[in-house]
């Protein structure tokens, strides 16, 4: 009696196996066959095509600035050469924001130390985290290098009516004066700033970065010559 027990107990055991493994089998062929187990694939196909739509739409709006030079509103010195909008370059020595409580207070910050560094120089700064007070709200900032040289950081904000304030962070640190913003005259109407480079149709090379400021209408200005005119 107890050897049948024995034996039924055996055969359900192996039965057991046998759908397990059945089980497995089917599943694994449906797996392989991608019938399903599929969604976080789907879910990451939709999330790269909308990633790349977005990246795609981001480079026409780039490809629009930089192919039309005849857009540029005072280009007249730079009619051998055209505009690659490049990535945004933080640049570790100079940042800077505006406050979300007041946003017509801008606030840099300067890392004199890695600036003396990189610089090869010994400026020195008794306070680093500046503040300046405009008389309307802030809608955008950008901190770039103007020109050739690779420290020569320029402080761009830009305001709320479309015109545009920035510091000028190494004749600040020269004249030992960073307490004043200026203003670039007969620039209005701004709605973004884009960091470019300036490149040559003749050499094929980029030799010198600038910040482009463009007007809704897509035409723009390059802030390059119109910051050097009105440092001095």
């Amino acid at each position: 009696m107890e050897e049948e027990k024995n034996k039924s107990t055996g055969k359900t055991v192996i039965i057991i196996i046998l759908i397990v493994l059945l089980l497995g089998l089917i599943l694994y062929i449906c797996y392989d066959k991608k019938l399903f187990f599929n969604t976080n694939d789907k879910v990451s196909e939709q999330k790269e095509d909308t990633d790349k739509e977005k990246y795609d739409s981001s480079i026409d709006n780039v490809k629009d600035l930089k192919i039309d030079n005849e857009k540029c509103l005072n280009c007249k010195e730079k009619e051998n050469h055209y505009y690659i909008i490049s990535s945004y370059n933080h640049i570790e020595e100079v940042n800077a924001s505006f406050s979300t409580e007041n946003n017509k207070k801008g606030m840099v910050s300067i890392n004199i130390d890695e600036y003396n560094r990189k610089a090869v120089s010994n400026y020195s700064l008794s306070n680093p985290n500046l503040e300046y007070n405009f008389d309307q709200e802030i809608r955008n900032v950008i901190v770039s290098n103007i020109g050739q040289e690779e420290l020569a950081p320029i402080v761009v904000f830009l305001m709320e009516d479309g015109t545009l304030n920035y510091i000028d962070i190494y004749k600040g640190l020269e004249d030992n004066d960073l307490s004043t913003y200026k203003e670039i005259n007969n620039v209005n109407d701004i709605i973004n700033l884009y960091q470019a480079s300036v490149c040559s149709n003749e050499a094929g090379v980029c030799s010198t970065t600038t910040v482009l400021a463009q007007k809704e209408d897509g035409s723009f200005y390059d802030l390059e010559s119109m910051i050097y005119s009105t440092k001095n």
